[in-house]
């Protein structure tokens, strides 16, 4: 057993190199002399089969142990997965081999052959080429058991995804995303390889030159070689919710049927944010599988007939391949056990099954492949499937070099030597591929002549309850006309949705609504030419006169409602008694003997958790409607531009992307602010945010403080402590790269306090992880921001330059009493405390507080930071 020491001088966990003769990353801060891999695991340091540095532990699965690696060979990361079952493996005493913790020969027996399984499922993988499986490098035995080499995929789990969406994804782009995954899993059950555990977890989404798209990981077909008489090591892997009933019993037949359930429960918790219950308790207690509709989802029927069909209890009622998922998914009938079926054909099933089709299968020049035509269009799903998956963020998907699924759109990456001699990787520009849309279907956009009372044809929804015809044109009143550009308004009520899915305080810019509004209701209503025509536009925060509750900030988006004010200003120019459509009827009785509904307006009620609407006599109702009330309609409302091609980049806001860039100037900006000439200690005015607490007068701009100038670029501080947010909303384990801060600045803060002229001088920036020097924590990976915190040895370096005792602004100090009597706020830092969930942050006495403070408290404000180009400045 070989073992190199730290003066390889590569960082045992993010296998970065390291100067000569330190033990400290200068990526992260590991220290490699703290060994901290898990007993029965091997130590950092160990060298397998002359040539994979193993490192720190990134994962324990039922029937393996994965490590981050170096292959010293190639000089690239590795991931490196050791059989390990768990509850039948142990280490011998003083060595690094690994044995049966089980005495009779029976399963000694059924360890080697799990191993050998191991092995031969990594043969069979390290013949598939697939963007979509977790490619396989290498393999071997050592040291009594069998070792896999994989790429180390960089990118964001599925979960996480999910959750900085939000806690759900559209059905319509969940489908897109999964349809290549499903034709892939296709074609390797043709040959005999079954994942058995697929679940969000083994999906990590990631970015490269195809887009965003998921990746499966860690295969397990071992499994199924271990002694039925270990129950304790084989119930190790079957995860509640995602694993069928079969996988609960090693005596049940297993097969294609068992992958569909596990991707069809992935599925089902993307789109609802809900874990499926499990299907023992669904077996021993008749529970059913709960419909998108009651989760106040609009799917489309025949995604939710494949879903629900894959999630049937007895494999036998289950769909059986994944040729017939992609098929159902793809709006033909629902497959028959028995294979027949009058629509689900097999030009509608994954293209192996007859000629191959490409890799970037989804979107080819004629169209979307694997869908029949027929006279009328079918829904979202079954037509061009592509997504608009835009990643800055932009994760927010994470990782040095990863996938982030926040953050804005126009954006340059700052490619710099820093201080410490480490080179930054630029953060390239994402494609964009087409979205939906109606299925990208050629209708005519007749804008000529437009003038205010006049009535527009633009888009599509459903709205008369028949899904066998397609969604019928929606009409629009324009109710003003400006210039180039006209403001819609939509001439019925055209669904029937919450203004908030739970009973809490919100506003505009936060409710779900709003999302629904910018992603599904987009997407899926308008065509890729009527999408040129929408405008993203700067809409204002508003509240009822008489309201206690506050209106919040304004936002910008491409579809939203109109404010009460709004609704006084136009309302000669629209009926107020707004006419159902026949699937708004269908769906609650609420409607008045005139046919008519009542409608959201976007204000907050005289309460927080209340909107105002339009009731159903016509008139606004200031003192609102209980936010999560599913009785009144929506009447979405859009600004359009009457040019043909527009001088941008057509407003898009994606499902895992949000805050989309300004395409207006804010009134108050300060696009043109900067000094002639920038320098360390000076003050300079960028962007706007809310200071002064009095939201009826905009925002007040921001003072920003250079602490440094390198290359005619410039880093800021924020002088004033400008918010009051928690480090993560919860209080569990997390870093800079993963936790709810970094989220908001790069998403809400980027979005609603730059305009465009002033986002294109912000800088995509490599972020480094950073902790505590005494934490026994990790700091996670490097990042690339547009807004961040400072880092503890950021703070140090630059501790001379900026005034340590914060100011907090009237905003501020509104949120929270925790102010010091000169005024100042404590601040948080990005670098992760003693324990992992903690932050650093710096006290109320204007001194570095290493051991941190609990992620959740809210009582530590926030001071951000960011690179600047100042180029034509200089």
């Amino acid at each position: 057993m070989e073992e190199k020491n730290v003066q390889l001088n590569i960082c045992y966990s993010c296998m970065t190199g390291m100067p000569e003769g330190s033990t400290v990353c200068p990526a992260c801060g590991n220290d490699n002399r703290v060994r901290s891999n898990p007993e029965n695991t091997l130590p950092e340091g160990t060298v397998l089969f002359r040539k994979y540095l193993v490192g720190k532990v990134i994962g324990r699965g039922g029937f393996g142990v994965t490590y981050i690696g170096y292959d010293l060979d190639l000089q690239l990361k590795v991931a490196i997965k050791e059989y390990f079952p768990a509850g039948v493996s142990i280490r011998t005493s003083g060595s690094y081999n690994v044995i049966s913790d089980i005495s009779s020969s029976q399963d000694h027996t059924a360890f080697s052959k799990g191993c050998e399984a191991f092995l031969d499922e990594a043969r069979m993988l390290a013949s598939v080429n697939s963007p979509y499986i977790v490619h396989v490098r290498d393999f071997f035995r050592e040291h009594g058991t069998a070792y896999i080499v994989m790429d180390y995929v960089n990118g964001l789990t599925l979960p996480k995804a999910i959750s900085r969406n939000g806690g759900r994804i559209s059905a319509e782009r969940v489908v897109s995303l999964m349809l290549p995954l499903i034709d892939q899993l296709d074609e390797l059950h043709e040959r005999n390889i079954i994942h058995r555990d697929i679940k969000p977890d083994n999906i990590m989404m990631v970015k490269d030159r195809k887009g965003i798209h998921p990746v499966l990981l860690d295969f397990g077909a071992a499994r199924s070689f271990i002694s039925s008489n270990v129950s304790k090591t084989y119930t190790a892997v079957v995860t509640p919710g995602f694993a069928p009933l079969e996988q609960y019993s090693q005596r049940s037949r297993q097969g294609a049927f068992t992958d569909v359930y596990g991707i069809c429960a992935t599925m089902y918790y993307a789109i609802t944010g809900t874990i499926p219950p499990t299907a023992t308790e669904r077996s021993a207690e008749d529970i059913p599988i709960r419909s998108f509709r009651s989760f106040g989802l609009d799917v489309p029927q025949h995604i939710e007939r494949a879903i629900i069909h894959g999630l049937a209890l007895k494999s036998s009622d289950r769909t059986q391949t994944m040729q017939a998922l992609y098929a159902e998914l793809s709006g033909g009938t629902t497959v028959r056990n028995s294979g027949q079926s009058s629509q689900a054909t097999a030009s509608q099933a994954p293209a192996h099954h007859a000629a191959k089709r490409p890799s970037s299968h989804i979107r080819q020049k004629d169209g979307y492949t694997g869908r029949a035509e027929s006279g009328k269009t079918r829904k979202s799903a079954g037509r061009k499937i592509a997504v608009i998956l835009l990643a800055l963020f932009i994760v927010a998907f994470a990782g040095t070099s990863a996938v982030y699924l926040f953050g804005p759109g126009n954006r340059r990456v700052l490619n710099y030597e820093d201080s410490q001699g480490v080179s930054t990787t630029p953060f390239s520009e994402i494609d964009q591929q087409e979205s939906p849309g109606e299925a990208e279907q050629v209708r005519a956009i007749d804008l000529d002549g437009i003038s205010v009372g006049s009535m527009v044809s633009f888009g599509a929804y459903e709205q008369d309850n028949d899904l066998t015809n397609g969604k019928e044109p929606i009409e629009w009143q324009v109710l003003e006309v400006m210039s180039d550009k006209a403001l819609l308004l939509s001439k019925y009520a055209l669904d029937l949705k919450p203004y908030n899915m739970k009973a809490e305080d919100t506003t505009w810019e936060t409710c779900d609504l709003r999302a629904w509004l910018n992603d599904s209701f987009y997407h899926a209503s308008f065509s890729e030419q009527e999408r040129n025509h929408i405008l993203l536009k700067n809409v204002k925060a508003d509240r009822s006169v008489q309201s206690i509750g506050v209106a919040g900030h304004e936002t910008e988006d491409t579809v939203f409602l109109l404010s009460i004010q709004e609704a006084k200003r136009y309302s000669a120019r629209f009926d107020a008694l707004c006419d159902a459509t026949p699937y708004v009827k269908a769906q609650n009785n609420v409607i008045s003997n005139k046919g008519n509904a009542q409608w959201w307006l976007r204000s907050t009620g005289y309460y927080q958790n209340s909107a105002a609407y339009v009731n159903l006599k016509g008139t606004i109702n200031e003192t609102g409607y209980l936010v999560n009330g599913k009785v009144i309609a929506i009447r979405p409302a859009i600004w359009i531009s009457l040019n043909e091609k527009q001088d941008r980049e057509s407003a898009s806001v994606s499902t895992i992307t949000t805050a989309p860039d300004h395409n207006q100037e804010k009134p108050n900006g300060n696009t043109n602010s900067f000094p002639d000439a920038v320098k360390v200690g000076d003050f300079v005015p960028f962007g706007t945010y809310e200071q002064d607490n009095d939201v009826t007068n905009g925002k007040e701009t921001i003072e920003w403080l250079v602490l440094e100038v390198r290359d005619k670029k410039a880093l800021l501080l924020s002088k004033y402590a400008l918010d009051l947010k928690p480090y993560n909303t919860k209080t569990e384990d997390t870093t800079w790269e993963t936790c709810d801060l970094r989220a908001w600045l790069n998403d809400s803060f980027y979005g609603t306090s730059f305009t465009n002229q002033e986002k294109s001088r912000i800088l995509y920036t490599n972020v480094k992880a950073d902790r505590s020097t005494q934490s026994i924590s990790v700091a996670g990976h490097d990042t690339e921001d547009a807004v961040f915190l400072l880092s503890i040895q950021e703070a140090k370096r630059y501790s001379a330059i900026y005034d340590a005792l914060c100011d907090a602004t009237p905003y501020v100090k509104a949120q929270n009493n925790v102010i010091s009597n000169k005024g100042n706020a404590q601040w948080w830092l990005r670098s992760t405390g003693y324990y992992q969930n903690s932050a650093a942050f710096v006290n109320l006495k204007g001194t570095i507080n290493e051991t941190g403070y609990l992620v959740n408290g809210k009582v530590i404000a926030i001071r951000p930071a960011l690179w600047v180009d100042i180029s034509s400045l200089q």
